[in-house]
């Protein structure tokens, strides 16, 4: 009975170790092998420089990232408040810019819609994006 207990004992500690390293392991692979692809990319030379520069730890590179994402995250902002609050103040470029961007996610998501969704999408819309501004 001994023996079977023992066993027993060494197989759980034995599928606990395994656990513990797939735990550990995948993680890092999944992201060598699926990089980041996100607006984070920007970054990336930001952070790698400062973490070789100042030899920053894994958990003060992740902290920079999200410095960095509360960043353009508040710029962001900034030009969606300016193009909906001020978009006569804007110059023409950003204007036609916005624009442009504004037209191409609306014909995008236009192209996802069936007809149904499309017609009331469209009569909700109303009106042309020039004469309101984007986001509007």
């Amino acid at each position: 009975m001994t023996s079977l207990r023992r066993w027993l004992i060494g197989l759980a500690a034995g599928w606990f170790l395994a656990g513990l390293m797939v735990g550990l392991a995948v993680p890092r692979g999944i992201e060598a092998w699926f990089p980041r692809e996100t607006e984070a990319d920007a970054d990336d030379p930001y952070v790698r420089r400062m973490a070789e520069t100042y030899g920053l730890t894994r958990d003060q590179q992740d902290l920079l990232w999200i410095v960095c994402a509360n960043k353009r995250r508040d710029q962001r902002h900034i030009y969606e408040n300016a193009a909906r609050d001020s978009w006569d103040q804007l110059p023409k470029a950003m204007q036609n810019a916005l624009l442009t961007t504004d037209r191409k996610a609306e014909q995008r998501v236009e192209g996802l819609l069936t007809k149904e969704q499309l017609d009331r999408f469209k009569r909700d819309r109303g009106g042309a994006l020039e004469e309101r501004g984007p986001g509007k």
